[in-house]
């Protein structure tokens, strides 16, 4: 006689069935699976090579030559063009109205910025002016990545963007810390705004002033200004000591994290600080004191 199970169906089939129901529920790679969590961004060989073609092409059109020329291979980007030999030069001449050079150069630094913004990583739609100051016969732009996706950027390490150039057009020196974007990163805190406030609460603030030792309690909520979310960038750095003695700074990895941004303001000038927890783990990331930054 046949074996048959107590469906009614052969015991045979009936296995053959289980194993199925199985195979079909087994989690499988990217489907089911929640991504690691932060993001790591690190070397991308793929990713590497589709960058070093486009800035192959890059230094064709321009013919420049810079004998400081460095690249992140992590965050694929210009890390740093400096001491021109051949400078990258901009046809200022296209945006000149009357005598407002330096409307001109924000204007040609925009569109240069747009039309290479497979090698900087970012966009003018994604950008703000930081500062603008003249040196000598130059000027110095300094451009911050404000959005990380569609995510505001938070922090001193989000990606920049320097240039200092002359009223020529001529790029004397190009500076990028704008890594490339990763994907599927939460949109959504897990933990809650009333918590972060709970965590806030008694924490003791230490910086120094005129180098003298300064510390303030966090003791009341009324100095804590809501919390916005934003993408914090905690950056890796490898830091190298050239031979003539200057230094240059390498990307080793970055963690991209989903943060609150909350400002603690006593009404002084700038708030006194501003500090970075996960939006996901509750995790304290970093504390800035913006009233100590340079203006």
């Amino acid at each position: 006689m046949r074996a048959v199970s107590r469906t009614g169906l052969p015991r045979y089939v009936s296995a053959f069935l289980l194993y199925l129901c199985l195979y079909v529920m087994r989690p499988t790679a990217g489907f089911g699976q929640q991504q690691p969590y932060p993001l790591v961004l690190s070397y991308d060989k793929s990713a590497y090579r589709a960058f070093i073609k486009s800035y192959e092409a890059f230094k064709k059109k321009y013919k420049f030559n810079y004998l400081r020329e460095t690249i992140d291979s992590v965050g694929c980007t210009i890390g740093q063009l400096a001491y021109a030999a051949q400078p990258i030069q901009l046809p200022l001449e296209k945006y000149l109205t009357e005598a407002d050079t330096t409307a001109a150069i924000l204007k040609a630094l925009r569109e240069f910025i747009d039309e290479h913004s497979t090698l900087l990583n970012t966009t003018v739609r994604d950008i703000v002016l930081a500062s603008l100051r003249e040196v000598e016969n130059a000027i110095v732009v300094k451009f911050e990545r404000a959005t990380y996706g569609k995510m505001r950027a938070g922090g001193k390490t989000r990606g920049q963007l320097e240039f200092v150039i002359n009223r020529k057009g001529e790029i004397a020196v190009l500076i990028c810390t704008a890594t490339r974007l990763l994907t599927g990163l939460p949109q959504k805190a897990k933990v809650s705004v009333d918590k972060i406030y709970k965590m806030l609460l008694g924490k003791k603030l230490r910086f120094i002033v005129d180098e003298k030792h300064v510390q303030y309690e966090i003791d009341r909520i009324d100095v804590i200004k809501p919390a916005l979310l934003c993408v914090y960038e905690d950056k890796e750095v490898h830091v190298e000591t050239l031979k003539n003695g200057e230094t240059e700074l390498h990307l080793k990895r970055a963690k991209v994290h989903l943060a609150y941004e909350v400002e603690i303001d006593i009404k002084y000038k700038k708030p006194i600080a501003r500090i970075y927890i996960d939006a996901i783990t509750g995790e304290e990331l970093a504390t800035e004191y913006p009233f100590l930054e340079e203006n």
